[in-house]
């Protein structure tokens, strides 16, 4: 006989365990149903190299989800509660260029203005000024993200009634560069900083990208930049520690094949082994839209033209490209300058034209090796590897289709590819030569999408973060209110508002789905 919840929720990443994590709470009987062994999704940490290195296979830092009020308020009790901990660093991103100059971004607003004076002082008073603005405007973001997304038309007119809501409204039109190219003069400057908008993996150039820009940086200048001690997949599991304490079930190793539909309505899922589970009340799918529909809908009626509009959303431009590497000794930068020290160290670009055809070379399928750095998450928490010992989370942005023979040239030009990162690392890092590296492994765009089927075409963010494709546009406009065309079915995570990464996402999604089950969310979260 198969089993009966009141909820399922497909996908154990972080936000699927939110949205069940609240639900149970609320004294839902809660089912979470994952295609991996372990659940974590994007959030997971992996011993890729050496048994006692514990390496992201994903997200490392966790910077947004702080202005969430799920951790300002703990919400869930994750650390009050069921023992997540986070190490902070004000020491955020260290940027060298070719010529070992060098700018360093910290917490500090005046220390990183001294950084950046040393190569323009123009722009370094300039940045305090760019800060002053863009801090403004994190609470203003922040209000609207953790929250369920209104139309697009409402959204426009209600930041239309503020001087920051129209520089957002602006923002969100043109590109991050023109952004940074309005405020900054120096090629340096301007390259590093207009690179903060391609973490979302697109083209900073490309218009419709400028919210993203101002999204990361003034955050990581309000929070700092946060790390889950042991691993970003501490998160993952201390809210499975929370759903479970509320009576809620997991269920890792269930490849969800189809919803079941019935009169109309969701009322379950089919495993790829045919076993049923039912659902009284809801299924929230923590998938990849494109994943969902057609496909895991057989034989339902979509509204005219749904799975067309499904079908052209826009991926990401870019893919990542990650490097794994435990070693022997803490990194020695050639520079000095206490970059050891920082959370990420990027190799930059010095001259304006280098830095725009490396983007559009990117953009015509040429796997290049110049948008990559080193995350150095032991500087700041040694419980991820045996005392003494280090690791580097090597991430590179890359095409996912190639120019010649697309996507499946990675699993050729895979090897390739890593020994080319740890080549440029070398130039600026002079003790990971081979006696200093006890493993490594490296995983492809292609590896990444095998590995997670959520991440069709290695999208991380699951879809683009351009301006048709957030907020109330988020997956498709009509359909932002995490309700979707077949009844009782739900969708939250990456494809949703309010987009990739870790922000905690869920949060907003469920209170969506309480409305429907007649729920108080005010009331839970005041418990």
């Amino acid at each position: 006989m198969a089993e009966k919840y009141d909820v399922i929720v497909v996908g154990a990443g972080h936000n699927g365990l939110i949205v069940a994590s609240y639900l149970a709470k609320a004294g839902v009987k809660v089912c979470v149903v994952e295609h991996q062994e372990e659940i974590g999704g994007g959030t997971m940490t992996k011993e890729l190299t050496v048994p006692g290195f514990k390496h992201d296979v994903c997200s490392v830092a966790h910077y947004i989800i702080f202005a969430n009020p799920l951790f300002k308020n703990d919400e869930l009790g994750l650390m009050s509660k069921h023992g997540l901990k986070y190490t902070r660093t004000d020491k955020l991103t260290g940027i060298i260029f070719e010529d070992d100059s060098f700018i360093q971004i910290q917490l500090d607003i005046d220390k990183t203005c001294e950084s950046i004076a040393k190569i323009s002082e123009q722009d370094a008073d300039t940045y305090k000024k760019f800060e002053a603005m863009t801090g403004k405007m994190v609470d203003l973001i922040a209000m609207g993200m953790f929250g369920p997304s209104s139309t697009a038309g409402v959204a426009h007119a209600m930041m239309d009634q503020s001087a920051e809501g129209r520089a957002l409204l602006r923002a969100m039109s043109v590109s991050a560069w023109d952004l940074v190219d309005e405020w900054f003069v120096h090629d340096k400057i301007k390259t590093s900083l207009s690179r903060y908008g391609a973490e979302a993996m697109i083209n900073p150039f490309d218009k419709g990208t400028g919210m993203g820009f101002y999204i990361i940086l003034p955050f990581m200048h309000r929070y700092g930049g946060h790390f889950p001690v042991g691993g970003s997949g501490e998160l993952a599991k201390a809210l499975g520690r929370c759903l479970e304490s509320h009576g809620g079930t997991i269920k890792v190793s269930s490849t969800v094949k189809q919803f079941k539909i019935a009169g109309g309505e969701t009322t379950g899922v089919i495993l790829a082994n045919g076993e049923e589970i039912l659902a009284s009340k809801a299924v929230v799918a923590n998938l990849n839209i494109k994943q969902i529909f057609p496909n895991m809908v057989p034989g339902f009626e979509l509204p005219e033209n749904f799975s067309r509009d499904v079908k052209n959303i826009h991926h990401s431009r870019y893919s990542p490209f990650v490097l794994h590497m435990a070693i022997k000794e803490e990194p020695k930068f050639k520079i000095g300058q206490g970059m050891e020290k920082y959370a990420f160290v990027e190799w930059g670009h010095s001259n304006f034209e280098e830095y725009y055809m490396a983007l559009h070379k990117m953009d015509l399928g040429y796997p290049i090796t110049e948008f990559s750095n080193a995350c150095l998450p032991t500087a700041f928490d040694p419980t991820r590897a045996p005392a003494g010992k280090h690791i580097i989370h090597d991430y590179a942005l890359v095409p996912f289709d190639l120019k010649d023979g697309g996507a499946a040239r990675w699993d050729e030009i895979g090897q390739e590819m890593a020994d080319a990162y740890l080549k440029d690392a070398r130039k600026h890092i002079v003790n990971i030569g081979d006696d200093n590296i006890l493993g490594s492994s490296f995983m492809t765009p292609l590896d990444i999408a095998r590995h997670n089927p959520a991440m069709l075409h290695s999208d991380i963010c699951h879809i683009g973060t351009y301006n048709w494709q957030t907020g109330g546009n988020r997956p498709l406009p009509g359909w932002h209110q995490y309700r979707m065309p077949v009844k009782k079915l739900y969708m939250c995570g990456s494809s949703t508002h309010p987009g990739g990464g870790v922000i905690g996402g869920g949060r907003a999604a469920v209170q969506i789905i309480m409305e429907d089950l007649g729920i108080d969310f005010e009331k839970i979260i005041s418990k």
